[in-house]
């Protein structure tokens, strides 16, 4: 066993946070990484220490391709929240222009395909009404006010 020292080490949040999101061994990894950095080793001992630094080259791959598919999905996510908003505000200028009541909307945006539609969007089917009646209102007054 090596002699220690402890010593205090100051740290930016984030970094806390990735070595903690990762399982690492701080100690481990500085005392590993500052050896292997800095030590004048044999032939032998240089290629042990790459085989190791390609172990952790492949771990890091494995995060980067799961960053990546993670913003992956949250594009598609956007993409898909945004093509539901779409088709509600569509069908809802449609349903507005025919003069549809309060009551009768409110029975469209509970339709199980619109119900699917509000979930994708996170919201109620009534908060939803509430931001297609404020949208269309809105759409309504820039015509008045062109006019």
């Amino acid at each position: 066993m090596r002699d220690k020292v402890q010593t205090s080490l100051w740290l930016d949040r984030d970094v806390k946070r990735l070595i903690e999101d990762e399982g690492l061994n701080l100690t481990k990894w500085v005392n590993e990484n500052v050896l292997i950095s800095l030590s004048v080793e044999n032939e032998d001992e240089i290629l042990s220490k790459i085989e190791k630094h390609e172990m952790s080259i492949k771990t890091l791959m494995r995060r980067l391709d799961f960053v990546k598919s993670r913003n992956k999905a949250k594009d598609t996510d956007d993409l898909v929240s945004k093509q539901a908003l779409f088709e509600l505000r569509e069908f809802f200028s449609t349903r507005m222009e025919s003069d549809k009541s309060r009551s009768e909307n409110l029975g469209w945006i509970s339709s199980p395909k619109n119900i699917g539609r509000c979930k994708i969007l996170k919201k109620s089917p009534e908060q939803m009404l509430d931001e297609l009646e404020a949208w269309f209102d809105g759409i309504e007054k820039g015509k008045h006010e062109e006019n």
